[in-house]
Order: C-alpha cells, then structure tokens, then sequence
C-alpha cells in the first residue's frame, strides 16, 4: 500500500512575526502564512488567520519503506522533546497550536501507526492532534 504521511506543528491566529517566533523557539518554521495571503496549489485560497508550520517527520514518499516510516515518526519525538520547554515558556501570546497529520494513500482503503512515544509527547505538552487523510 502506497502512502506518503507527515506530522506538523501548527501555530495559529494573530501571531508575532515569523522572526520573532522563530527566536522564541530556536528553530525556523517550514512554512509561514500570513493572514489575507493567498494559498493553496493555486493560489486561489485566502489564508484566514497567520499560521507557523514545522515539519517533525521528513519528507516521506509513496516509495518509503515502513522502517524509514518508524525512523521518520521516532525523530518527530525528538524534535517535539527538544521544542516542548520552549515552547511553554514562550511570549507568543494567545495562539492554537496543534500537531497536523497528513497522510496520502493510493489505495481505497488503509491507515497509518504512530508509535507510542510520539503520542506521549504529544499528550505532555497538551496539544490536540488533527488528522487528514486523502485517498487517491
């Protein structure tokens, strides 16, 4: 079954800038959209509220093995463990943070698994998972 997944951490709502809370989390954002900004694949969407996105997993392909599946989901643990801190004693204000999961398939049918580490930093830092899931 051929499927491509990737785990984010979403910021969002009137954020500060894109430097500043790149500083406050010592780390640089993915993607970073601007509320009114148009989005999407053609650029046809308005952004309705400013967003900070940082991948946790690498970019995985309908090619990938499940051991570079487990490997890639495994480092998102890491990343989340080393960001958590700052993340709680940050000056970013009033935002929602979420962790996005997005998973492709090529097949009518099917899932994904998520160890059980990456669920239990998840849970520690108190932050909801959204999943969206695509079958082509």
């Amino acid at each position: 079954m051929a499927k491509k997944i990737n785990v984010s951490l979403r910021l969002r709502g009137d954020l500060p800038s894109l430097e500043f809370i790149n500083n406050e989390l010592g780390v640089e954002a993915t993607t970073y959209y601007k509320k009114g900004e148009l989005t999407g694949r053609k650029k046809n969407r308005v952004q309705s509220q400013d967003i900070w996105i940082l991948n946790l997993t690498s970019n995985l392909d309908y090619e990938s093995s499940i051991e570079e599946e487990e490997h890639s989901l495994l480092n998102a643990v890491t990343y989340l463990d080393e960001i958590s801190p700052r993340l709680s004693s940050s000056k970013l204000g009033k935002v929602d943070s979420d962790i996005y999961i997005s998973c492709i398939q090529e097949e009518d049918q099917g899932g994904f698994c998520l160890p059980f580490q990456l669920i239990q930093v998840i849970a520690s830092m108190n932050l909801p998972i959204r999943v969206s899931t695509l079958f082509i």
